[in-house]
């Protein structure tokens, strides 16, 4: 897959010890590519990811089906994913993910 210019225009100008916070609902499998993209030029990558699926309609539940495969394909890869479900606050994922940090 050819990454988009923007995409490949980041990559160029990333500081190479940059720790990277990717915010992404991962509602496709480009998102999920750059994550793992990242990780592989050896950055160490977050990825906190917005669940746009809870609405309970059948292609809500085929794209929750679609994220879950792109959140444990992320972990497989060694990407910290984090699931930010609809009404938890953003600071309280991020203090119970790193002890408050």
């Amino acid at each position: 897959m050819t990454e988009a210019p923007d995409v490949d225009r980041l990559f160029a100008q990333l500081p190479a010890a940059a720790n990277v916070i990717f915010l992404s609902p991962l509602c496709d499998d480009e998102s999920a590519s750059v994550a793992r993209r990242l990780a592989a030029r050896g950055h160490p990558v977050t990825v906190v990811s917005p669940d746009a699926t809870a609405t309970n309609t059948a292609g809500h539940r085929l794209a929750r089906l679609e994220r879950g495969d792109r959140l444990r394909e992320l972990r497989a890869a060694g990407v910290e994913v984090y699931d930010w479900a609809e009404g938890r606050s953003l600071q309280g994922l991020l203090g119970q993910a790193g002890g408050g940090r």
